[in-house]
């Protein structure tokens, strides 16, 4: 978040953004009431009842994973609700099928990044798993040139978190510095 990286927010215009991610999460189901829920738990707010209805009203296919599943994992992460947690987390595999349960952000670039940002993030002993994947999917969308503003922060994001969560032959860890 801006204030992670350092930069100032107003706490009137904080205040409002929780405000309104509240009444998103509140919906209780899909991609935004799910992205909502997992950026309130960032910002150290209970979540669990928003959890809680999201997998109430959420119907979610077996075989696939969708952007809802993996910041609603992510969430229960933060949460250190780890057995709620891997009721989605078992479904990370190689060559995942995912759900598009959003169109605004549908496209493969997003996705790929989304899931390897999370799994970076909150389950990095699940990356050994996803293997590599999901950097060649995105290696190959970034050199078709099917990347916009919101995909490619978001691939900025994931390799970020990469770096962070895998260590190289020299010195054990890798280190990403922000001029």
């Amino acid at each position: 978040t801006a204030k992670e990286k350092g930069y100032y927010v107003p706490s009137s215009t904080f205040t409002r953004l929780l405000g309104a991610l509240k009444e998103y999460a509140s919906e209780g189901r899909g991609f935004y009431a799910a992205y909502a829920t997992y950026v309130l738990t960032r910002n150290e707010e209970i979540t669990t009842s928003y959890l809680e209805n999201l997998s109430k009203n959420s119907v979610f296919a077996d075989t696939s994973l969708s952007l809802t599943e993996l910041y609603m994992a992510a969430s229960y992460r933060l949460l250190r609700m780890d057995k709620e947690a891997k009721k989605y987390t078992g479904k990370i595999k190689k060559g995942i099928n995912f759900v598009y349960d959003n169109d605004m952000f549908a496209s493969r670039l997003y996705i790929d990044s989304v899931y390897l940002y999370i799994i970076s993030s909150y389950f990095p002993e699940q990356l050994k798993v996803i293997g590599d994947t999901v950097l060649g999917s995105i290696e190959k969308s970034m050199s078709e040139g099917d990347y916009n503003s919101i995909s490619s922060a978001m691939t900025l994001s994931a390799i970020e978190a990469y770096l962070k969560a895998t260590p190289n032959a020299a010195t054990g860890k890798f280190v990403v510095k922000e001029d």
